[in-house]
Protein backbone atom coordinates (compact mmCIF):
# COMPACT_ATOMS: atom_id res chain seq x y z
CA UNK A 1 0.00 0.00 0.00
CA UNK A 2 2.65 2.55 0.74
CA UNK A 3 4.63 1.20 -2.17
CA UNK A 4 1.48 2.18 -4.37
CA UNK A 5 1.27 5.91 -2.97
CA UNK A 6 4.73 6.09 -3.77
CA UNK A 7 4.61 4.68 -7.34
CA UNK A 8 1.12 7.00 -8.59
CA UNK A 9 2.82 10.22 -6.48
CA UNK A 10 5.67 9.77 -8.61
CA UNK A 11 3.77 9.24 -11.84
CA UNK A 12 1.46 12.03 -10.76
CA UNK A 13 4.92 14.55 -10.46
CA UNK A 14 6.47 13.46 -13.50
CA UNK A 15 2.66 13.45 -15.74
CA UNK A 16 2.61 17.30 -14.25
CA UNK A 17 5.95 18.20 -15.09
CA UNK A 18 6.05 16.65 -18.52
CA UNK A 19 2.24 17.84 -19.34
CA UNK A 20 3.61 21.51 -18.48
CA UNK A 21 6.56 21.13 -20.30
CA UNK A 22 4.41 20.19 -23.69
CA UNK A 23 2.29 23.27 -22.77
CA UNK A 24 4.76 25.87 -22.40
CA UNK A 25 6.40 24.25 -25.90
CA UNK A 26 3.06 24.55 -27.27
CA UNK A 27 2.17 27.75 -26.02
CA UNK A 28 5.55 29.86 -27.40
CA UNK A 29 5.78 27.85 -30.65
CA UNK A 30 2.09 28.61 -31.43
CA UNK A 31 0.94 32.07 -29.42
CA UNK A 32 1.33 34.67 -31.88
CA UNK A 33 0.98 37.37 -29.15
CA UNK A 34 1.57 38.27 -25.50
CA UNK A 35 -2.03 37.49 -24.45
CA UNK A 36 -1.90 34.36 -26.05
CA UNK A 37 0.96 33.18 -24.16
CA UNK A 38 -0.24 34.46 -21.20
CA UNK A 39 -2.82 32.49 -21.30
CA UNK A 40 -1.03 29.53 -22.55
CA UNK A 41 0.97 29.55 -19.13
CA UNK A 42 -2.26 29.93 -16.91
CA UNK A 43 -2.78 26.58 -18.46
CA UNK A 44 0.12 25.59 -17.56
CA UNK A 45 -0.24 27.09 -13.85
CA UNK A 46 -3.77 25.63 -13.37
CA UNK A 47 -3.28 22.05 -14.91
CA UNK A 48 0.39 21.22 -14.35
CA UNK A 49 1.53 22.71 -11.18
CA UNK A 50 -1.38 21.15 -8.79
CA UNK A 51 -0.69 17.59 -10.72
CA UNK A 52 3.29 18.44 -9.65
CA UNK A 53 2.08 18.99 -5.94
CA UNK A 54 -0.08 16.45 -5.68
CA UNK A 55 2.69 13.74 -6.62
CA UNK A 56 5.78 15.21 -4.90
CA UNK A 57 3.50 15.22 -1.87
CA UNK A 58 2.36 11.73 -2.15
CA UNK A 59 5.94 10.69 -2.82
CA UNK A 60 6.93 12.22 0.73
CA UNK A 61 4.65 11.11 2.86
CA UNK A 62 4.89 7.98 1.15
CA UNK A 63 8.51 7.93 2.44
CA UNK A 64 7.57 8.97 5.62
CA UNK A 65 4.99 6.38 6.20
CA UNK A 66 7.65 3.34 4.88
CA UNK A 67 9.99 4.79 7.49
CA UNK A 68 7.13 4.79 10.53
CA UNK A 69 6.18 1.38 9.53
CA UNK A 70 9.73 0.52 9.16
CA UNK A 71 10.39 1.95 12.86
CA UNK A 72 7.18 0.09 14.13
CA UNK A 73 8.42 -3.31 13.32
CA UNK A 74 11.62 -2.69 14.29
CA UNK A 75 10.03 -1.66 17.98
CA UNK A 76 7.75 -4.55 18.05
CA UNK A 77 10.76 -7.00 17.16
CA UNK A 78 12.50 -5.52 20.37
CA UNK A 79 10.07 -5.98 22.24
CA UNK A 80 9.08 -9.10 21.41
CA UNK A 81 12.56 -10.14 22.39
CA UNK A 82 12.40 -7.96 25.59
CA UNK A 83 9.21 -9.90 26.50
CA UNK A 84 10.65 -13.41 26.01
CA UNK A 85 14.01 -12.48 28.05
CA UNK A 86 11.93 -10.47 30.97
CA UNK A 87 9.85 -13.85 31.08
CA UNK A 88 13.03 -15.35 31.18
CA UNK A 89 14.10 -13.71 34.21
CA UNK A 90 11.25 -13.39 36.11
CA UNK A 91 10.46 -17.53 35.91
CA UNK A 92 14.38 -17.31 37.69
CA UNK A 93 13.50 -14.68 39.97
CA UNK A 94 10.55 -16.45 41.42
CA UNK A 95 12.66 -19.80 41.86
CA UNK A 96 14.85 -18.27 44.14
CA UNK A 97 11.70 -16.43 46.05
CA UNK A 98 10.13 -19.99 46.49
CA UNK A 99 13.52 -20.97 47.50
CA UNK A 100 14.03 -18.41 50.30
CA UNK A 101 10.44 -19.66 51.12
CA UNK A 102 11.90 -22.45 52.12
CA UNK A 103 14.59 -21.32 53.88
CA UNK A 104 12.56 -19.63 55.92
CA UNK A 105 10.18 -22.18 57.04
CA UNK A 106 12.46 -24.97 57.44
CA UNK A 107 16.24 -23.85 58.08
CA UNK A 108 16.43 -20.34 59.59
CA UNK A 109 16.97 -21.22 63.21
CA UNK A 110 13.30 -19.91 65.15
CA UNK A 111 15.76 -17.62 67.74
CA UNK A 112 17.10 -15.17 64.66
CA UNK A 113 13.82 -12.70 63.83
CA UNK A 114 15.72 -10.21 62.82
CA UNK A 115 17.24 -12.52 59.63
CA UNK A 116 13.71 -13.54 59.31
CA UNK A 117 12.49 -10.32 58.53
CA UNK A 118 15.23 -9.57 56.81
CA UNK A 119 14.01 -12.72 54.42
CA UNK A 120 10.68 -11.94 54.39
CA UNK A 121 11.34 -8.53 52.87
CA UNK A 122 13.49 -9.38 50.51
CA UNK A 123 10.69 -12.17 49.47
CA UNK A 124 8.01 -8.96 49.29
CA UNK A 125 10.25 -7.05 47.27
CA UNK A 126 11.00 -10.12 44.75
CA UNK A 127 7.67 -10.75 44.74
CA UNK A 128 7.50 -6.81 43.42
CA UNK A 129 9.97 -7.31 40.56
CA UNK A 130 8.81 -10.70 39.51
CA UNK A 131 5.20 -9.29 38.82
CA UNK A 132 6.23 -6.36 37.09
CA UNK A 133 8.41 -8.56 35.09
CA UNK A 134 5.65 -10.55 33.78
CA UNK A 135 3.55 -7.21 32.98
CA UNK A 136 4.08 -5.88 29.31
CA UNK A 137 5.32 -1.92 29.33
CA UNK A 138 2.97 -1.06 26.81
CA UNK A 139 0.36 -2.50 28.86
CA UNK A 140 0.72 0.19 31.34
CA UNK A 141 0.69 3.07 28.75
CA UNK A 142 -2.64 1.62 27.39
CA UNK A 143 -1.34 1.02 23.57
CA UNK A 144 1.51 0.41 21.63
CA UNK A 145 1.19 3.22 19.85
CA UNK A 146 2.15 4.75 23.28
CA UNK A 147 5.75 3.05 23.18
CA UNK A 148 8.24 5.59 23.13
CA UNK A 149 10.25 5.96 19.54
CA UNK A 150 13.36 5.33 21.39
CA UNK A 151 12.22 1.67 22.09
CA UNK A 152 13.35 0.79 18.72
CA UNK A 153 17.34 0.84 19.59
CA UNK A 154 17.75 -2.58 20.59
CA UNK A 155 21.04 -1.18 22.51
CA UNK A 156 18.99 0.35 25.24
CA UNK A 157 16.84 -2.92 26.08
CA UNK A 158 20.39 -4.89 25.38
CA UNK A 159 22.44 -3.33 28.29
CA UNK A 160 19.52 -3.41 30.97
CA UNK A 161 18.76 -6.87 30.01
CA UNK A 162 22.44 -7.54 30.85
CA UNK A 163 22.38 -5.46 33.79
CA UNK A 164 19.08 -7.98 35.20
CA UNK A 165 21.06 -11.14 33.74
CA UNK A 166 24.27 -10.52 35.56
CA UNK A 167 21.98 -8.92 39.29
CA UNK A 168 19.96 -12.65 38.57
CA UNK A 169 23.08 -14.54 38.98
CA UNK A 170 24.87 -13.27 41.60
CA UNK A 171 21.17 -13.69 43.32
CA UNK A 172 21.32 -17.26 42.98
CA UNK A 173 24.77 -17.73 43.87
CA UNK A 174 23.54 -16.10 47.26
CA UNK A 175 20.62 -17.82 47.71
CA UNK A 176 22.91 -21.14 47.00
CA UNK A 177 25.71 -19.50 49.33
CA UNK A 178 23.03 -19.06 52.20
CA UNK A 179 21.42 -21.82 52.16
CA UNK A 180 24.62 -24.10 52.01
CA UNK A 181 25.19 -22.13 55.02
CA UNK A 182 22.48 -22.99 57.08
CA UNK A 183 22.63 -26.61 56.35
CA UNK A 184 26.16 -26.45 57.91
CA UNK A 185 24.32 -25.36 60.77
CA UNK A 186 26.96 -22.24 60.35
CA UNK A 187 24.08 -19.30 59.07
CA UNK A 188 26.47 -16.20 58.14
CA UNK A 189 23.91 -13.23 58.39
CA UNK A 190 25.89 -11.26 56.06
CA UNK A 191 24.54 -13.63 53.29
CA UNK A 192 21.19 -11.97 53.96
CA UNK A 193 22.20 -8.86 54.50
CA UNK A 194 24.05 -9.05 50.68
CA UNK A 195 20.36 -9.88 49.62
CA UNK A 196 19.31 -6.44 49.71
CA UNK A 197 21.23 -4.70 47.60
CA UNK A 198 21.38 -7.25 45.02
CA UNK A 199 17.36 -6.88 44.99
CA UNK A 200 17.79 -3.31 45.26
CA UNK A 201 19.73 -3.45 41.80
CA UNK A 202 17.28 -5.67 40.25
CA UNK A 203 14.67 -3.10 41.06
CA UNK A 204 16.68 0.03 39.38
CA UNK A 205 16.86 -2.19 36.43
CA UNK A 206 13.39 -3.26 36.11
CA UNK A 207 12.32 0.26 36.47
CA UNK A 208 14.76 1.88 34.23
CA UNK A 209 13.34 -1.21 31.45
CA UNK A 210 10.08 0.76 32.11
CA UNK A 211 11.70 4.04 31.34
CA UNK A 212 13.26 3.51 28.10
CA UNK A 213 10.06 1.67 26.92
CA UNK A 214 7.89 4.78 27.66
CA UNK A 215 10.05 7.70 26.99
CA UNK A 216 11.18 8.03 31.31
CA UNK A 217 7.06 8.44 32.03
CA UNK A 218 6.48 4.85 33.51
CA UNK A 219 8.14 3.04 36.49
CA UNK A 220 7.10 -0.80 36.87
CA UNK A 221 7.84 -0.65 40.80
CA UNK A 222 5.50 2.09 42.56
CA UNK A 223 7.49 3.71 45.24
CA UNK A 224 5.97 3.64 48.67
CA UNK A 225 4.32 6.55 48.16
CA UNK A 226 2.30 5.62 45.63
CA UNK A 227 1.62 1.87 47.13
CA UNK A 228 -0.35 4.57 49.74
CA UNK A 229 -1.96 6.43 47.33
CA UNK A 230 -4.76 8.36 48.50
CA UNK A 231 -2.95 8.30 52.24
CA UNK A 232 -2.07 11.91 52.97
CA UNK A 233 1.34 12.10 54.56
CA UNK A 234 0.97 12.81 58.37
CA UNK A 235 3.61 15.49 59.21
CA UNK A 236 5.61 15.43 62.43
CA UNK A 237 3.13 16.84 64.84
CA UNK A 238 3.33 14.18 66.98
CA UNK A 239 6.64 12.68 67.51
CA UNK A 240 4.45 9.97 69.57
CA UNK A 241 3.30 9.07 66.03
CA UNK A 242 6.87 7.15 65.09
CA UNK A 243 6.42 5.15 67.85
CA UNK A 244 2.97 3.93 66.53
CA UNK A 245 4.59 2.74 63.38
CA UNK A 246 3.59 -0.31 62.08
CA UNK A 247 4.49 -3.40 59.05
CA UNK A 248 3.35 -2.02 55.76
CA UNK A 249 2.99 1.71 57.04
CA UNK A 250 6.20 3.54 54.81
CA UNK A 251 8.16 7.03 54.99
CA UNK A 252 10.05 9.11 53.06
CA UNK A 253 14.11 10.05 54.37
CA UNK A 254 16.85 11.53 52.14
CA UNK A 255 14.59 11.53 48.77
CA UNK A 256 14.08 7.70 49.29
CA UNK A 257 11.20 6.00 49.80
CA UNK A 258 10.89 2.78 52.32
CA UNK A 259 8.13 0.05 53.68
CA UNK A 260 7.98 -0.58 56.91
CA UNK A 261 8.65 -4.33 56.76
CA UNK A 262 9.23 -5.39 60.72
CA UNK A 263 8.94 -3.40 64.05
CA UNK A 264 10.76 -4.98 67.32
CA UNK A 265 9.55 -3.33 70.64
CA UNK A 266 11.97 -3.19 73.27
CA UNK A 267 11.53 -3.01 77.24
CA UNK A 268 13.23 -2.87 79.90
CA UNK A 269 11.28 -1.72 83.16
CA UNK A 270 9.29 1.07 82.51
CA UNK A 271 11.40 1.95 79.84
CA UNK A 272 10.26 0.96 76.03
CA UNK A 273 11.37 1.89 72.62
CA UNK A 274 11.32 0.32 68.87
CA UNK A 275 13.42 -0.35 65.87
CA UNK A 276 11.86 -0.66 62.55
CA UNK A 277 13.36 -2.51 59.98
CA UNK A 278 13.07 -0.36 56.54
CA UNK A 279 12.47 -1.98 53.28
CA UNK A 280 12.55 -0.94 49.67
CA UNK A 281 15.92 1.23 49.96
CA UNK A 282 19.65 -0.07 48.82
CA UNK A 283 20.87 -1.83 51.66
CA UNK A 284 19.68 -2.99 55.40
CA UNK A 285 18.53 0.29 57.18
CA UNK A 286 16.38 0.48 60.61
CA UNK A 287 14.90 3.28 62.10
CA UNK A 288 15.19 3.96 65.99
CA UNK A 289 12.86 5.75 67.67
CA UNK A 290 13.51 6.27 71.42
CA UNK A 291 12.35 8.29 74.30
CA UNK A 292 8.31 8.00 72.93
CA UNK A 293 9.35 9.38 69.30
CA UNK A 294 11.07 12.49 69.85
CA UNK A 295 14.96 10.78 69.75
CA UNK A 296 15.10 9.45 66.22
CA UNK A 297 18.21 7.63 64.83
CA UNK A 298 18.75 6.07 61.63
CA UNK A 299 21.21 2.56 61.15
CA UNK A 300 22.77 0.80 59.11
CA UNK A 301 24.89 -2.27 60.04
CA UNK A 302 28.59 -2.91 60.26
CA UNK A 303 30.81 -5.90 61.29
CA UNK A 304 30.86 -6.72 64.67
CA UNK A 305 33.25 -5.10 66.53
CA UNK A 306 36.33 -7.14 68.49
CA UNK A 307 36.03 -7.08 72.03
CA UNK A 308 32.27 -6.76 72.95
CA UNK A 309 31.42 -5.64 76.54
CA UNK A 310 35.01 -3.56 76.74
CA UNK A 311 35.13 0.21 77.70
CA UNK A 312 35.67 0.73 74.42
CA UNK A 313 35.76 -0.68 70.80
CA UNK A 314 37.05 0.29 67.22
CA UNK A 315 34.33 0.57 64.59
CA UNK A 316 35.55 2.08 60.73
CA UNK A 317 38.29 3.15 62.39
CA UNK A 318 36.93 5.39 65.61
CA UNK A 319 37.13 4.93 69.12
CA UNK A 320 33.58 4.24 70.55
CA UNK A 321 32.48 4.50 74.10
CA UNK A 322 30.22 2.08 76.06
CA UNK A 323 27.31 4.11 77.19
CA UNK A 324 25.04 1.62 78.08
CA UNK A 325 24.30 -1.72 78.21
CA UNK A 326 21.56 -3.97 79.15
CA UNK A 327 18.75 -6.54 78.28
CA UNK A 328 15.62 -5.93 76.62
CA UNK A 329 12.34 -7.81 76.46
CA UNK A 330 11.84 -8.21 72.43
CA UNK A 331 8.61 -8.08 70.51
CA UNK A 332 8.30 -9.00 67.08
CA UNK A 333 5.71 -8.16 64.43
CA UNK A 334 5.83 -8.28 60.62
CA UNK A 335 3.17 -8.59 57.74
CA UNK A 336 3.26 -12.34 58.32
CA UNK A 337 2.81 -12.58 62.15
CA UNK A 338 4.18 -11.51 65.54
CA UNK A 339 6.53 -13.00 68.05
CA UNK A 340 7.46 -11.36 71.72
CA UNK A 341 8.82 -12.69 74.69
CA UNK A 342 12.85 -12.50 73.42
CA UNK A 343 15.35 -11.93 75.46
CA UNK A 344 17.84 -9.84 73.83
CA UNK A 345 21.25 -8.49 75.22
CA UNK A 346 21.97 -5.03 73.89
CA UNK A 347 25.24 -2.30 74.10
CA UNK A 348 25.18 1.14 73.06
CA UNK A 349 28.53 2.87 72.13
CA UNK A 350 28.47 6.39 72.12
CA UNK A 351 31.11 8.14 69.43
CA UNK A 352 31.38 11.68 67.54
CA UNK A 353 30.11 10.82 64.78
CA UNK A 354 27.32 9.01 66.64
CA UNK A 355 26.72 5.54 68.17
CA UNK A 356 27.07 1.80 67.78
CA UNK A 357 23.98 0.12 68.91
CA UNK A 358 25.19 -4.09 69.23
CA UNK A 359 22.33 -7.16 69.49
CA UNK A 360 23.64 -9.83 71.07
CA UNK A 361 20.96 -12.53 69.51
CA UNK A 362 21.45 -16.34 70.45
CA UNK A 363 22.96 -17.03 67.02
CA UNK A 364 25.28 -14.33 67.35
CA UNK A 365 25.78 -10.69 68.01
CA UNK A 366 24.66 -7.86 65.05
CA UNK A 367 26.49 -4.63 64.80
CA UNK A 368 24.99 -1.42 63.69
CA UNK A 369 25.82 2.34 63.75
CA UNK A 370 23.42 4.90 63.55
CA UNK A 371 23.28 8.62 63.44
CA UNK A 372 20.38 10.76 65.17
CA UNK A 373 18.28 12.51 62.82
CA UNK A 374 15.50 15.20 63.35
CA UNK A 375 11.68 14.27 63.38
CA UNK A 376 11.39 17.06 60.37
CA UNK A 377 13.84 15.07 57.93
CA UNK A 378 11.02 11.64 57.86
CA UNK A 379 7.61 12.01 56.27
CA UNK A 380 5.80 9.53 57.74
CA UNK A 381 2.93 7.91 55.24
CA UNK A 382 0.71 6.00 57.90
CA UNK A 383 -2.24 3.87 56.16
Amino acid sequence: MLAQSRLWGGLMAVGGLLLGLLCALWTFSTAASGGGRLLGLMFVIIVSLPLLAGGAFLFLRGQQEEQAERDVAARRRVLESESLSRAQIADRLARQRDRLQAVLQAALPASNPTSRLLLEDAMARLDGVTGALRRTSYERVGSFDALAADASDPDTVRSIDAALESSTRVLEDQVTSLTQSLASGQPEPSLINRLSGTIARLENATNERARALTAGEQKALPTAAELLRGVQPTGVHEPSQFAQLKPNDALSYEGEDYVVSGRLEWSEGATVWYSYLLGGGQGETWLLVEQGGTQLSVMRPVPVPEGIGNPAVTVEGAQWTLARRGTATVNVSSATGSRGGLFVGYLRYQGAGGFVWIEEWDEGPKAMLGVSEHPESIELWIR
